[in-house]
């Protein structure tokens, strides 16, 4: 028969084993989110830095694009915003 400290011990083995399983999963999940939240904020930075040198009106679209490292047709989609 099975002492009750074996039983714990057994169970506690089973329960760590189960999250060295998830912890990959689950560490992968969240790099990948934490990676995509950071080009978001990095696109959206960008996004507002066109903005603004469109108010400006001092660069072409193409300057703009190559400044910011966005396309020529998001900078564009940009102005017709603010043309709105």
């Amino acid at each position: 028969m099975y002492r009750k400290e074996d039983l714990k011990e057994q169970y506690r083995q089973e329960d760590l084993q189960r999250l060295r399983g998830l912890r990959l999963m689950d560490d992968d999940f969240t790099c990948k989110a934490m990676e995509d939240m950071r080009n978001e904020t990095d696109l959206a930075a960008r996004k507002k830095m066109a903005f603004k040198l469109l108010q400006k009106g001092k660069m072409t679209i193409e300057e703009i694009a190559e400044v910011t490292e966005l396309s020529e047709k998001e900078v564009q989609e940009g102005q017709n915003i603010i043309l709105l």
